[in-house]
């Protein structure tokens, strides 16, 4: 990267002329809205930009919906649902990929954790009651054998 000293009237011309003077994104944050004097939650005053505002990612916790960017806990991340779509399911769980049960993460009491076509998930208990929020979703594998997996 070049650094370019420009001076004030070049700067006023240059923006008059429609250039933007970029600021970057705080990291891990956005810029929200506000007016000139304004005073940001951070105590800042308003700049051309807007209000800095701090972004922490979402922490969720295994076999839990996710969205890429979210932090997934017990070395779990968040991948894609390797569920057949017609199963209803296409989003994005904190799993991680397997190649047996024994692969998969076996963080939660009463729950058993199997591999699905490469990707673990939580098997439903008897009475269908699923963790986070989740749901029994039943569908049957390449041999018409029924499958009851907790998704969210």
């Amino acid at each position: 990267m070049r650094n370019v000293k420009i001076g004030f009237w070049a700067l006023a011309t240059l923006l008059a002329a429609g250039c933007v003077v970029e600021t970057p994104t705080p990291a891990g944050g956005v810029y929200t809205s506000c007016a000139p004097g304004d005073t940001c939650p951070d105590g800042s005053g308003c700049i051309s930009t807007g209000c800095a505002t701090s972004q922490q990612p979402t922490v969720d916790a295994p076999y839990q919906s996710c969205v890429p960017g979210d932090t997934c806990t017990n070395g779990t991340g968040c991948i894609s649902t390797s569920l057949p779509s017609s199963s209803g399911y296409t989003g994005n769980l904190c799993s991680n990929p397997c190649n047996t049960s024994s692969d998969c993460l076996q963080d939660l009491n009463s729950f058993s954790a199997e591999c699905v076509n490469g990707v673990c998930y939580l098997q439903c208990p008897p009475d269908g009651s699923c963790p986070y929020g989740t749901g029994c979703l039943t569908f049957s594998d390449q041999n018409g054998v029924p499958i009851n997996l907790c998704t969210p």
